[in-house]
C-alpha cells in the first residue's frame, strides 16, 4: 500500500475562540490532484493555512513524505518542499516579474524548475519580465504567483482559489496549467470555487462543510452526489 505524499489525520484548528476545523482527515497521494470543495466559510483556506502552520492545529497530525512537519516553522515546511500558491497571491508589488521569480527559485537534484523554464512555459511572463507586480493585469499576477511556487522545485503544491475573480478565458489557462502539471506528475491540493474547473482537473474530491469532512472520494463518483452538492455546496 503506498503511502500518501501529505497526510493530515485529526486535525483540530482554533481561529481566536472559533473552533474552525473539526477532526479533519485527508490524504493527497503521489502525482494525483485533491480538489477541496466546500461553501465560504467551509474552513476551506484553514485547512491549507493549517498544513503550512501558518494556523497551527492544536491537535492531530499533518504528516509529509512519511515526515511528521508539525513542530515545523513554516519557512521550513516550505523548505521541505511544499509551495503554497496563497488567494492572495502575495507577490511582491515592487519587483519585477523576474525579481519575484529569482527570489522564490531554488534548485534541488532533480528539481525541472528553472527560470529559462517558466519563461518557455509561460510565455506571457517572458514579455512582461520587466514590468514590476503592481504593473500585472489580475490573470498575470496569479500567472506569477504559480510560476514562483514553481521555480522553488516543490513536490507538493497547495493551490487556493486560483481562478477567483478571473474572466473565464483566464481561468480557461489556470486550467490548462493545472492539467499539464498533472500530466508531468506534480502533486497537488486546490481549493477551488469553480466547480466545473476542480472537477476536470482533480483525481479526488474531498468536501468540507462546517469545518468537517462531510464526503470524500474519486472525481468521477462526485458527479452523482447531487444531495452532498446541494446540501454542501449550494448547487
Amino acid at each position: 500500500m503506498n503511502v500518501p505524499l501529505l497526510r493530515v489525520r485529526d486535525i483540530d484548528t482554533y481561529l481566536g475562540d472559533s473552533h474552525v476545523i473539526q477532526g479533519v482527515s485527508l490524504d493527497v497521494p503521489a502525482g494525483k490532484v485533491v480538489a477541496l470543495l466546500g461553501r465560504n466559510g467551509a474552513g476551506k483556506t484553514t485547512v491549507l493555512r493549517s498544513i503550512m502552520r501558518m494556523a497551527p492545529p492544536r491537535g492531530g497530525t499533518v504528516t509529509f513524505n512519511g515526515r511528521d512537519i508539525g513542530a515545523l516553522a513554516t519557512h521550513e515546511i516550505a523548505r521541505a518542499r511544499i509551495a503554497f500558491v496563497q488567494e492572495t497571491r502575495a507577490i511582491f508589488p515592487s519587483l519585477t516579474v523576474d525579481e519575484n521569480l529569482a527570489v522564490a527559485a531554488r534548485s534541488f537534484e532533480g528539481g525541472a524548475w528553472s527560470l529559462a523554464r517558466v519563461y518557455e512555459d509561460f510565455p506571457h511572463l517572458a514579455a512582461r519580465k520587466a514590468n514590476g507586480g503592481m504593473q500585472l493585469s489580475g490573470g498575470e499576477q496569479q500567472m506569477l504567483a504559480i510560476a514562483r511556487a514553481l521555480v522553488s522545485n516543490p513536490r507538493l503544491m497547495l493551490l487556493d482559489e486560483p481562478s477567483e475573480g478571473l474572466a473565464p478565458l483566464i481561468v480557461r489557462q489556470i486550467a490548462n496549467v493545472i492539467l499539464k502539471l498533472k500530466a508531468e506528475g506534480m502533486t497537488m491540493l486546490l481549493v477551488e470555487q469553480n466547480l466545473a474547473m476542480a472537477l476536470e482537473v482533480a483525481d479526488e474530491v474531498v468536501v468540507l462543510g462546517k469545518g468537517r469532512v462531510r464526503w470524500s472520494g474519486a472525481a468521477r463518483d462526485f458527479r452523482s452526489q447531487e444531495e452532498v452538492s446541494r446540501t454542501w455546496l449550494g448547487v
